[in-house]
């Protein structure tokens, strides 16, 4: 990445400086978001104080930058879209534009943040050892606070009806298991760029150890991934180094061979037996298909009717399909989006379209809630963003003349991915300012090699 000489560049410190701010700055509003959940309107404090450090981020960046029509085209892109969701939402009776808007506010800043991290970046002095060294702090604050939490035994269970998994301080597992992944791969692929073992192996225990212990199966898998990966990259790049790889390989092959005892197996095997003793129980009950439908999906069959509900699950007694959450969500969704006018089709409804008999039927999954809020238009804007920035991923590492830009590439690619990834099951990244921050960091940095490698084509 290029950096800025301070000799010819007054605003690098300044842009420095405010990086040196925001990045560790993310777990620590996590935490507060977390403690301040617990009190009457915790969590519009914690999202007031993101919607800050956004609004001076965006000011600081479009002041020092020199291509300022660019945040003026992202603004006009933004703001005509929101027109167009207000007119569907309009359109079809609008009970809380307000709650509407702070959602929408949650995705536009992937696009936003995105530019701003690209200028700061720019501008700062040297700022791959500056993201290395923050991401690094950051790792290393989120596990110590971790161990605390679970010292004092104020941990959050990722699975709290069985008390699996720990999420430290951090309310949003899935969103954590996604943070964890990028923060290790940054960090990890870093040392090994400078073949630094030692830090290499520090970073890889603190992160495999976040993401064993969290119990998900996204997590569970970015191990091998992250591994695996690693091992190519040094390869790939002429950096293998063998006490580094020996460690990499050593934690990976621990972190399976203990799977049977893992909170990720632990929670799987305690599902299924739940879910094995509840549909035992259905048959021994000779339950009627119209009283296991209202046992598991009430609110459905009092929103849209019995006879709509058994048609849409197919007339199916399988307790793992009518009692699977994420299903039921995404079916709800679905019917509500089949009753409303083609403008919601194209531009979404509003959030609390989802709400029905004090429950919320959000979906989780961020490419089916992208979908039903924002429709066929929104979710096709976010694609074709996204795959810009794979397109530039690609192109940088093809062209890129040095080891050190392939690694950081690869660095940054995969970090997207794992972000990418965890969204497509989970609705924990493009809705979630704490996760999508680090995807907009990972898009500024996959923006700014590509840039590097085409300058120095030409």
């Amino acid at each position: 990445m290029n950096s800025s000489d301070d000799r010819f560049n007054p605003n690098s410190k300044r842009a420095s400086w405010w990086l040196s701010v925001l990045l560790p700055a993310q777990p620590v509003l996590d935490v507060l978001s977390y403690w301040m959940g617990k009190t009457a309107h915790g969590e519009w404090v914690s999202l007031g104080l993101r919607m800050l450090l956004l609004a001076v981020s965006l000011i600081l960046a479009y002041i020092v930058s020199n291509q300022k029509r660019f945040y003026w085209l992202t603004f006009i892109v933004l703001s005509a879209f929101w027109l167009a969701h207000v007119g569907s939402c309009l359109r079809v009776g609008y009970e809380s534009p307000i709650e509407d808007f702070v959602n929408y506010a949650r995705v536009a800043q992937i696009p936003l943040l995105t530019i701003c991290m690209i200028t700061l970046l720019r501008q700062a002095k040297a700022p791959a050892q500056l993201i290395e060294r923050l991401l690094a702090v950051t790792l290393y604050f989120i596990f110590t606070i971790t161990v605390i939490a679970v010292l004092t035994g104020t941990v959050v269970y990722s699975y709290d009806k069985w008390n699996v998994g720990y999420s430290g301080w951090f309310a949003l597992p899935n969103s954590q298991s996604a943070v964890y992944g990028v923060l290790t791969v940054f960090t990890v692929f870093a040392a090994l760029e400078r073949k630094d073992w030692a830090r290499a192996g520090a970073r890889c225990l603190a992160g495999f150890l976040l993401l064993f212990f969290l119990g998900t199966r996204l997590a569970y898998a970015e191990i091998f991934l992250i591994a695996f990966a690693a091992l190519a990259g040094m390869m790939l790049t002429h950096r293998f180094e063998i006490r580094a790889a020996g460690i990499i390989l050593l934690l990976a092959v621990l972190c399976a061979a203990f799977y049977p005892n893992s909170p990720m197996a632990v929670n799987r095997r305690l599902y299924q037996e739940s879910v094995a003793e509840q549909q035992q129980t259905a048959d021994d009950d000779n339950l009627s298909l119209e009283t296991l439908y209202e046992k598991y999906m009430s609110a459905m069959v009092d929103r849209f009717g019995m006879d709509a509900v058994e048609e849409v699950y197919h007339q199916s007694r399988d307790v793992s399909v009518i009692g699977d959450v994420r299903l039921y969500k995404i079916n709800y969704c679905r019917m509500v989006m089949a009753e409303l006018p083609i403008t919601s089709k194209l531009f979404g409804f509003e959030l609390a379209k989802t709400w029905h008999q004090n429950s919320v039927f959000d979906v989780e999954n961020d490419y089916h809630g992208i979908y039903f809020l924002y429709g066929a238009v929104g979710l096709t804007l976010l694609i074709g963003f996204l795959m810009f920035f794979a397109v530039k991923a690609v192109l940088g590492f093809i062209h890129s003349v040095s080891d050190h830009d392939k690694m950081w590439t690869l660095s940054a690619s995969l970090s997207a991915a794992v972000l990418i990834g965890n969204a497509a099951f989970s609705a924990s990244v493009l809705r979630r300012p704490n996760a999508s921050f680090y995807l907009s960091l990972t898009l500024a940095v996959i923006w700014l090699l590509e840039r590097k490698t085409e300058r120095r084509s030409a």
